[in-house]
């Protein structure tokens, strides 16, 4: 335990971030400027996922501006990004030889590499520690922040840098796993669209089509309206919604819309549950009940697997008739989901009403297609999920690896040199 009272390895030193770093600054204060030439300015929606995010769209600065704000202590390869402003936290090492500039919600540390490596820094700012620290420490105005003066006083735990190169190695050695998984899901994401986009426009075989109001499909499909294969019926909410009288810590679960988005293609959890009371005022369903959103974040489907209750932002489909698989129905809805964003009505949030969502056309192959298209995008989210909790369990493992490394509690193996 050194001198402050933090628990450190003997060889380890607590270092102000100032008096490691060559220099620690923020971003430019000048607006962004509204052109679509010159050098990228980059702000903190561009550091994302550990890396700066190119795709996330940015400004530009006009290379005279840019040359009047990085003269003299331009950004360069190795510093360290770090937000300080609205979103805190988010941090990436700079790779790119790209000349660029960001606001002032990104501050940039350039460590003196005698003493600690940007790769060790990186990890120490993305551990939860670090993280709490800078939320403790924001202000309390609309958009919080952190001064670069308390950042600087900070103290950072040093080991000697052959042991900050064996811990970021092996925490680069996790991330790259992460990476290669998170592209495996985009890959299984963008195959499931593009099958889905043929399976319910060419289906499986079919060598003759017909045009119709929705569009080409094979020449033995049908078209039928939503309302004639099943019943839909909206939900309903306890009201003042708020009222913790109509809530309870077990019972039926309370369906909000981020745990469907949470979910793949059964909901099994949701995270409130409503008493009595409260279910007596809602729309009960049950498990192999097909609901969809249709209020703010609208058209996404998912089949209970548990006993829950829907308010006014569900519908429920209930009841479908024989000749359409439940399983196929849910498929197709999550194929359609652009299109019932564009049928919303306008308002606050945009919603559905149920008269929409019963006269939505729908195409019907026989029962032994549907049952062929479903199983093919089955197999794809059976995959998807099990890389997904692959993900989920990698990141958990990820930081406990990253408390126990970066407080010295587990050593990392050091390479051995001839």
């Amino acid at each position: 335990m050194n001198r402050v009272g933090i628990e450190t390895p003997k060889n380890w030193n607590l270092q102000k971030l100032e008096d490691i770093c060559n220099s620690i600054r923020d971003g430019t204060h000048t607006p962004p400027p509204r052109t679509q030439t010159g050098l990228p300015m980059l702000s903190a929606r561009n550091i994302y996922d550990g890396r700066i995010n190119w795709d996330k769209g940015f400004s530009f600065i006009s290379k005279r501006d840019f040359e009047k704000i990085e003269r003299t202590n331009p950004i360069k390869e190795n510093d360290v990004l770090l937000t300080i402003v609205g979103t805190l936290g988010k941090c990436c090492v700079v790779k790119e030889k790209t000349n660029f500039t960001v606001q002032r919600s990104v501050a940039i540390f350039r460590p003196n590499k005698n003493m600690v490596i940007s790769e060790y820094l990186h990890y120490y700012f993305s551990a939860q520690k670090f993280q709490n620290l800078l939320i403790r420490f924001a202000n309390t105005t609309a958009q919080s922040g952190i001064y670069l003066g308390i950042l600087k006083r900070m103290l950072i735990s040093i080991p000697p840098v052959v042991e900050q190169q064996a811990i970021s190695s092996v925490l680069s050695n996790v991330d790259d796993i992460i990476h290669q998984t998170k592209q495996l899901i985009d890959n299984l994401k963008l195959l499931k669209r593009g099958l889905m986009q043929q399976l319910f426009t060419q289906g499986i075989g079919h060598t003759e089509f017909k045009e119709t109001k929705i569009g080409r499909i094979p020449e033995e499909w049908e078209i039928n309206r939503i309302g004639r294969i099943s019943e839909v019926r909206r939900g309903a909410s306890p009201r003042p919604i708020r009222d913790p009288k109509y809530f309870a810590e077990k019972g039926r679960g309370w369906i909000r819309i981020s745990d469907v988005t949470a979910s793949f293609k059964y909901l099994t959890r949701t995270t409130q549950y409503l008493s009595d009371l409260g279910v007596s005022k809602s729309v009960i369903v049950n498990p192999g009940d097909l609901i969809m959103s249709i209020c703010a974040t609208i058209g996404k489907p998912i089949i209970l697997d548990m006993k829950a209750c829907i308010h006014d932002g569900f519908v429920l489909f209930k009841n479908v008739k024989p000749e359409v698989k439940l399983e196929f129905l849910f498929y197709l809805l999550q194929n359609w989901e652009n299109k019932f964003k564009d049928m919303k009505q306008m308002g606050t949030q945009g919603n559905l009403n149920t008269s929409i969502v019963k006269n939505f056309r729908i195409p019907v192959p026989s029962l032994q297609e549907q049952k062929k298209i479903s199983l093919v995008l089955s197999n794809i989210d059976s995959n998807l999920k099990n890389e997904s909790d692959k993900l989920k369990q990698t990141k958990q493992a990820k930081k406990a690896l990253m408390q126990d490394l970066l407080t010295g509690k587990i050593k990392a193996p050091i390479a051995q040199t001839n």
